[in-house]
C-alpha cells in the first residue's frame, strides 16, 4: 500500500461544506481528526464509527484527493448507499479541489472533459474530467464515485464504503456483507486500502465488522469519534439535543461511547439501558479453540467452537450440563448444535461453553478426553 503520509498542509488549503452554516470552510483540522489522518495513512483497514458532523467522511475525501493530484495511477472507489448519496459525495471532493487558492490552481473554470491544473512544487497536475461519477487526473490517478451495489469488478488502491452501517438489502439492494465480498479481491490484486466509516444504526454487519476489529479478531484498525472530541459540541448542546429529540436519539447521532451508539440505533426491540447492562456484565472470552478426542483435548484456534472464561482449576467441583443434538442437519436443513455449558459448582458461574455439531457418541468421548487431561494437568 503506497500513501502519501503528510497531506494535512495541503488539505488544509481546501475548503469543506459546513452542513450548519450552509457555507464552505476552510478545515481546521481538530486533534482527533489529525489523529484519524495518521491512522487513516497507517493502517490498510480501518473501520470508524463516529458522530453526525465530524468532517471525517469529507476529511477521507480529502485525503482521497490529495493521494490522487500527487501518486500516479492511483485510484480511489467510493461506495455509497444511494445513487444520489454517490453523487453528493464526489460533488463534495470536487468543491474541495475547485476551492483551492488561485496560486496553486489553473485559471480555467472546471467542468466536465475541462482541463484544469494545480502545481504541487515543480509538479503540475492535470484533472481531465470532473463529472457526477469519476475525477480523472492526467497522471492516471481517479476518483470514481458510485453506489454500493455497483461497485464490483473495479481494481482500486483505496476503498471508501461511505455509511457503511445503512448499506441494507432495502436501502441500497445490496448488503453490506456482499459489497465486502466483492471488493476484497480488487483490494488484494492492488494491494490496497479498505475504509468503512459510519455512524451506528444497530448490531448488524458493520456492528460486527467494529467489534471484531475491536477485539483483535479482524484486521481492521477501530476508531471511533465521540462527541466529546468534537471542540465545538458542547455538554448544553448535548442537553438541548435529549429535549428536543430524546435520549435514544442523541446517543446514536451524537455518542459519548462507541457502546452507546449500537445500543441506541436501529430499531431494538429490548430496553437499551437493560441491553447496556447484559452487554457490559457478559462473560469476557479468555481462550478459544478446539475439543478433540485424543490426547491433546485443547487445541487454540480464533476459529474454535470450545470457549474458555476463566482457567480450569485443580480441586475445583465442575458440573458438565449439555444439552444434546443428533449432530445432523434437520428436514429444514439447518444445522442441528449440541451445547455444553460447564459450571463452576462453588458460585455457579458458567467458566465454559461448547458449540458443536457432532453425534452423541463422539461428543461424550470428546467431553471424557476433557475431564481426563484437565484432572491430569
Amino acid at each position: 500500500m503506497q500513501l502519501i503520509v503528510d497531506t494535512q498542509k495541503l488539505i488544509e488549503k481546501m475548503q469543506l461544506f459546513d452542513k450548519r452554516s450552509g457555507q464552505w470552510i476552510f478545515f481546521n483540522l481538530w486533534p482527533r481528526q489529525v489523529e484519524f489522518l495518521e491512522v487513516m495513512h497507517n493502517n490498510r483497514k480501518v473501520i470508524i464509527v463516529k458522530k453526525r458532523q465530524t468532517g471525517l467522511s469529507q476529511l477521507t475525501g480529502a485525503d482521497s484527493l490529495s493521494q490522487c493530484m500527487i501518486l500516479s495511477n492511483f485510484t480511489v472507489l467510493i461506495l455509497s448507499k444511494s445513487g444520489p448519496d454517490a453523487k453528493e459525495y464526489l460533488n463534495r471532493v470536487s468543491g474541495m479541489y475547485n476551492s483551492l487558492p488561485p496560486e496553486l490552481k489553473g485559471q480555467c473554470q472546471l467542468s466536465p472533459d475541462q482541463v484544469g491544473t494545480f502545481k504541487i512544487g515543480s509538479r503540475t497536475i492535470t484533472l481531465t474530467k470532473d463529472n457526477a461519477e469519476l475525477m480523472q487526473f492526467e497522471n492516471g490517478s481517479r476518483i470514481l464515485s458510485l453506489p454500493a451495489n455497483r461497485g464490483a469488478g473495479f481494481t482500486a488502491d483505496r476503498v471508501v464504503i461511505d455509511e457503511g452501517a445503512f448499506i441494507t438489502k432495502s436501502e441500497s439492494h445490496i448488503s453490506l456483507e456482499t459489497v465486502l465480498q466483492r471488493v476484497e479481491p480488487t483490494l488484494d490484486k492492488a494491494k490496497g486500502q479498505l475504509i468503512i466509516i459510519s455512524t451506528a444504526n444497530g448490531m448488524n454487519t458493520f456492528y460486527e465488522y467494529y467489534k471484531s476489529a475491536k477485539a483483535g479478531l479482524k484486521k481492521f484498525y477501530a476508531f471511533f469519534f465521540s462527541c466529546w472530541e468534537d471542540p465545538t459540541f458542547t455538554p448544553e448542546e448535548r442537553e438541548q439535543k435529549v429535549k428536543d429529540f430524546g435520549e435514544d436519539h442523541t446517543n446514536q447521532e451524537y455518542p459519548r461511547t462507541d457502546r452507546e451508539a449500537f445500543l441506541s440505533s436501529g430499531r431494538p426491540r429490548f430496553d437499551a439501558k437493560s441491553l447496556q447492562h447484559y452487554e457490559e456484565t457478559a462473560l469476557k472470552e479468555f481462550w478459544r479453540g478446539f475439543l478433540m478426542q485424543d490426547s491433546e483435548a485443547l487445541v487454540k484456534d480464533d476459529k474454535g467452537d470450545f470457549v474458555l472464561y476463566e482457567r480450569i482449576q485443580k480441586r475445583t467441583q465442575y458440573a458438565i450440563i449439555t444439552d444434546v443434538s443428533e449432530g445432523i442437519e434437520n428436514e429444514l436443513k439447518d444445522p442441528d448444535y449440541s451445547d455444553v455449558k460447564i459450571i463452576k459448582i462453588s458460585d455457579l458461574t458458567q467458566v465454559a461453553n461448547y458449540h458443536c455439531r457432532i453425534e452423541p457418541e463422539q461428543l461424550g468421548i470428546q467431553l471424557l478426553g476433557f475431564t481426563q487431561v484437565v484432572s491430569s494437568d
